[in-house]
């Protein structure tokens, strides 16, 4: 063998390594949108299912309660409610809206990590003021039906909370580690299209 043989050869070789790691970092960085697609999907359908079970409940639940159960409720009592489930759903509409927008073939990874923070400072929102409206919406209730409440009552309104706020508990931590992990995928994309660069 020759050296122009060898020569040919070694460049045969170099080129097809070129190639590998070419496709090499185009399998991770795919990889790596896969996982974060994922994740994101997570987070979206949460917001989609809270954002169906607070218009099941204002549309549906609340109004047959009032018109056709057995539970006697003030009208202002009713509006009240209402209105809460009102700013529920607007709250959700937007959190949709925002995650709806979430696009990792269309959008570059400045605008997504822009709009994941957006999303990010609503949930944020949602978490401080949430549970303020919730719990003065209760006390507002208890207080405008304070004549028809009884301890049956009260006991269905407390144990209801509680189940509401364990359920609250562990879709957080669920939420939150999803949403990391859409957080460490945007970041390591980006650091891919720095390396690229």
């Amino acid at each position: 063998m020759d050296l122009e043989e060898m020569k040919t050869g070694w460049n045969v070789l170099n080129e097809r390594l070129i190639q590998n790691e070419i496709l090499n970092q185009k399998i991770i960085k795919k990889m790596i949108m896969m996982r974060t697609q994922s994740a994101y999907e997570k987070v979206y359908n949460s917001e989609l299912r809270g954002l169906c079970l607070v218009l099941a409940i204002g549309i549906v639940l609340l109004p047959l309660i009032k018109f056709v159960g057995d539970v006697q409720m003030k009208c202002i009592s009713f509006i009240l409610l209402e209105t809460i489930m009102c700013f529920a759903v607007i709250y959700q509409a937007f959190m949709v809206y925002y995650l709806s927008r979430f696009s990792l073939d269309t959008l570059k990874m400045q605008d997504l990590e822009r709009l994941f923070l957006k999303y990010k400072r609503c949930y944020w929102y949602g978490k401080i003021y949430g549970p303020i409206v919730s719990i003065g919406g209760i006390a507002g209730f208890m207080f405008l039906e304070k004549t028809q409440v009884n301890v049956y009552s009260l006991m269905m309104i407390v144990f209801t909370f509680i189940l509401g706020v364990i359920f609250t508990i562990v879709q957080e931590r669920r939420h939150n580690q999803n949403m990391k992990s859409v957080e460490y995928g945007l970041e390591e994309l980006r650091e891919f299209e720095k390396d690229a660069s």
